[in-house]
């Protein structure tokens, strides 16, 4: 599946399950007088409990991802990252727990595409002590 595909199809259950969906989030820039300086990209956003949650659809799963991860949270503080199969989900919430000394504070939202396909899914919760 391609990432483009797979965003849309990320953005289909986020809608289905209720969330309000922003399909072009636009970079959150760590300085706005500044948008050159750190920024992160999501590929998509949604509003939970009145916040806006940048959402990254995830094919790979490595650890040299965790400098992508932790730059986000810096910024927003929290993330949501939807892998393509439970298995790569489960794989990427290791390596968050394993790096979770070096991330910043926040939360991160783990799903999958796999599990949104299958109805009834919940999010996959990692909270960042620092």
């Amino acid at each position: 599946m391609s990432h483009g595909i797979a965003v849309l199809e990320t953005a289909y259950h986020l809608a289905a399950a209720g969330y309000a969906v922003e399909t072009e989030p636009g970079a959150v820039l760590a300085a706005e007088d500044e948008p050159w300086r750190a920024r992160a990209e999501p590929d998509l956003a949604f509003t939970l409990s009145s916040q806006l949650w940048p959402v990254e659809v995830q094919r790979e799963v490595s650890k040299r991802l965790v400098a992508k991860w932790i730059k986000s949270l810096e910024l927003n503080g929290r993330l949501a990252l939807v892998l393509y199969s439970e298995e790569a989900r489960q794989k990427q919430q290791m390596i968050l727990f394993e790096a979770r000394h070096k991330l910043p504070a926040g939360r991160i939202l783990l799903s999958s595409i796999e599990a949104m396909e299958a109805r009834g899914w919940t999010w996959e919760e990692l909270t960042t002590p620092r």
